[in-house]
């Protein structure tokens, strides 16, 4: 063969072995570069399950810590933003076919406040509250108070308002259960408790329940009982009891509507004395809305000249009348109760009100606090509903109570006689205001020092109003010589004279009086000498009966020593006393415990010292309590030894009878004070002696003649 063909055939396969292995070598790294790539996809998936993982961690921490955090207790500031939180939520119904219809109120003969001034200081009296409080910032700091996860639940259970009923239930839940657990923290607190003065802490209940019924058509005829009966009855007696019943139902017919509002703040004290201190009358927010509120409350009103027997057909003049209806209704609630503090609830909006020394004239302010809160910082959590309610339940229950001088003016109180059920009904649709007021701004108090709550004052504003001249209240004097009551005594009020214009210097107060005993802050109320006063002694008060030699071991035996007294002078000097001393010292007072027909007063006889027990009826019981003194005669040989010793009847002067809890007492049985439920003393250690004692006591009022029908440990007292 050619040698050239040789050579070129000899290239072209070296060519070709050089191109086979550059095809192997590229395949090679076309391998490498796949098992590279996959490698770093490998990898790749590997970093991003791990950040997966990672990410998944963090957000299960997250989620435990916020689950740790929303379940642990809140400080006060937290709990406040969040207690406000839910008042945000609220839901109004306002179609007229799923809400409640009828009046908002029938203030038919209610006593009406003379003057229903605005209540220009109140946000400057509501912040001395927060002062005390934020004189304490470890208070502030801690906590105390229930969790986020808590109140979410709260959250979840809330329904839309249409009722009242709707309305009581979602203030309960949103502001009266929180309220509560804050004071319950504060009187936890010793320094704190000390600071507010308070001796108990509060419930939120819709009755007193300070004891039973004391109006005879609430009692069934077992109820009507006497505790003690003969064992014999004559016939003629039982005619009489029966013929008393009936008088008694005649009677109760009064020109005064009886009733109570919707809840109560029952402060109750170490001494387990249940106190009403706050009245609360819920009002349905499609019944009663913010606008008729802020325009019914623009000025002053003065019901007689304002409102009654007016027929104005202007919106301002409707929303006037509601309004001062409202008012009327709970004024007239808290003034038969003895309450000087008060509020009307719509969910949206609240009408603070507070009774003077004066009581015919009542202050009120209107603070809505969804809007007050809406539009400023978290300085402004004193605003919230259950900040602007807490600081309001710690003046009302640390204020002093009620003078009889006080009831005694409450009694000369006019009457509203209209007739209410369908002012509603009669207003007209587009004269109705219902929309929710714009926002509005008040005067500021001074700044509070820079603690962990930066609080700020805000509420309605008052600068359109000219300052009108205030006269000062008379203060409430313990001297004996009380207020004289007027002939015309509870009058109806018809048409306003011109008179009207210039009222009575008496109770024509405008705004707050500069001398009233609550105008500040108050420490608080200090006790009345009576409620330390000891009781006398059994013995000491036989010894008054019987005209027997004294008990030098009664602990007021020296003040007894002025002089010996007979039983009938003894009662005389206390009808005499009760009918004078009626100041705010007076040496009588309520213990607060009432029975099927009666209530229990401490009363010390200044003049000779003597301190016991009496059993206070109204009048159309005193039947109940004439018999149940028969029986106590009848029993004579065994007072002071198995029952109370009895010193008898006094009827008290008719013009000046004793007011508690809406009861007039007109008749007092005199007795020894006999000691405590023996449920405080039946312990292992005692019960086998308390139950022989509660034996031979039995035993000698059977061996009397006596017939016990209502044997009962609340009826048996032990007193050591």
């Amino acid at each position: 063969m050619d040698p050239t063909i040789q050579q070129l055939l000899a290239e072209l396969d070296q060519e070709k072995r050089r191109r086979l292995a550059a095809e192997a070598d590229a395949r090679s790294e076309r391998t490498l570069r796949g098992e590279e790539q996959q490698r770093r996809e490998e990898e790749q998936q590997r970093r991003e399950e791990a950040e997966r993982l990672r990410e998944e961690e963090q957000q299960r921490r997250e989620e435990a810590e916020v689950l740790a955090s929303s379940s642990k207790s809140s400080t006060l500031s937290l709990f406040l933003h969040a207690c406000h939180e839910l008042l945000v939520v609220i839901q109004i119904v306002r179609d007229p076919t799923r809400t409640t219809q009828g009046a908002v109120t029938r203030p038919t003969n209610r006593r009406v406040p003379s003057h229903i001034t605005l209540w220009k200081t109140f946000p400057e009296e509501q912040m001395k509250t927060w002062h005390r409080l934020n004189q304490h910032s470890h208070f502030l700091t801690k906590e105390i108070f229930p969790s986020l996860h808590q109140l979410d639940y709260v959250r979840q259970r809330l329904s839309p308002i249409s009722s009242e009923w709707d309305l009581r239930y979602f203030e309960r839940e949103t502001v009266e259960n929180h309220v509560k657990a804050i004071i319950d923290r504060i009187y936890e607190n010793d320094e704190l408790k000390r600071a507010f003065g308070l001796r108990g802490s509060i419930t939120f209940e819709s009755h007193v329940n300070l004891g039973l019924s004391t109006r005879a058509d609430d009692l069934n005829s077992s109820d009507q009982q006497m505790s003690v009966e003969p064992m014999i009855e004559t016939e003629s007696s039982t005619e009489k009891r029966m013929s008393d019943k009936n008088k008694t139902k005649k009677k109760m017919t009064t020109t005064i509507t009886r009733g109570q509002p919707d809840q109560f703040c029952i402060y109750r004290q170490d001494d387990n004395e249940p106190i009403p201190a706050l009245a609360i009358e819920y009002k349905a927010p499609h019944k009663l809305t913010q606008d008729e509120i802020k325009d019914g409350l623009i000025q002053d009103i003065r019901p007689a000249k304002d409102v009654i027997d007016k027929d104005l057909d202007t919106p301002d003049f409707y929303s006037k009348r509601l309004v001062a209806a409202v008012i009327t209704q709970l004024f007239s609630y808290m003034t038969a109760k003895g309450v000087r503090y008060g509020y009307v609830c719509t969910g949206e909006a609240f009408i603070f009100l507070r009774i003077l020394d004066d009581p015919s004239s009542v202050m009120c302010s209107f603070c809505t606090p969804s809007t007050d809160v809406k539009a400023i910082n978290d300085g402004s959590l004193h605003l919230t509903a259950v900040a602007q309610v807490l600081a309001f339940t710690l003046r009302a229950i640390v204020s002093p109570p009620v003078t009889q001088e006080w009831h005694d003016a409450v009694a000369e109180l006019d009457i509203w006689p209209v007739e209410y059920s369908d002012i509603l009904e009669q207003t007209p649709p587009i004269a109705r205001k219902k929309h929710a007021s714009p926002l509005y701004r008040g005067r500021r108090p001074a700044k509070l020092p820079p603690l962990q709550m930066t609080l700020r004052s805000r509420c309605r504003p008052h600068t359109d109003i000219i300052p009108r001249s205030r006269t000062p209240s008379p203060s409430m004097s313990p001297s004996p010589s009380p207020l004289s009551p007027s002939a015309h005594r509870g009058r109806i009020v018809n048409a306003p004279t011109d008179s009207s214009s210039n009222p009575d210097p008496k109770s024509g107060k405008k705004g707050q009086s500069s001398t009233d005993s609550n105008a500040n802050w108050i420490d608080h109320a200090a006790e009345p000498k009576i409620k330390s006063r000891p009781y006398c002694s059994q013995k000491c008060l036989l010894a008054l009966r019987d005209d027997g030699p004294l008990d030098i071991s009664c602990p007021n035996y020296l003040t007894h020593l002025k002089g010996r007294i007979q039983p009938a002078e003894f009662r005389a000097l206390i009808r005499e006393q009760l009918s004078k001393d009626r100041g705010p010292d007076a040496n009588c007072r309520p213990l607060y415990k009432k029975g099927s027909c009666g209530a229990a007063f401490k009363i010390h006889l200044f003049s000779h010292g003597y301190t016991l027990l009496a059993k206070g009826v109204e009048r159309n019981n005193s039947h109940k309590l004439e018999h149940e003194n028969e029986v106590y005669h009848r029993l004579h040989d065994i007072q002071g030894n198995y029952i109370p010793v009895c010193l008898g009847i006094v009827v008290l002067d008719s013009k000046y009878p004793y007011y508690y809890d809406e009861g007039v007492y007109t008749h007092m049985l005199l007795l020894s004070w006999a000691g405590k439920p023996i449920s405080e003393f039946m312990q292992l250690n005692t019960s086998t002696c308390v139950i022989e004692m509660t034996s031979q006591s039995l035993q000698a009022i059977h061996l009397a003649g006596v017939l016990h029908h209502d044997v009962e440990p609340r009826n048996i007292l032990w007193n050591e």
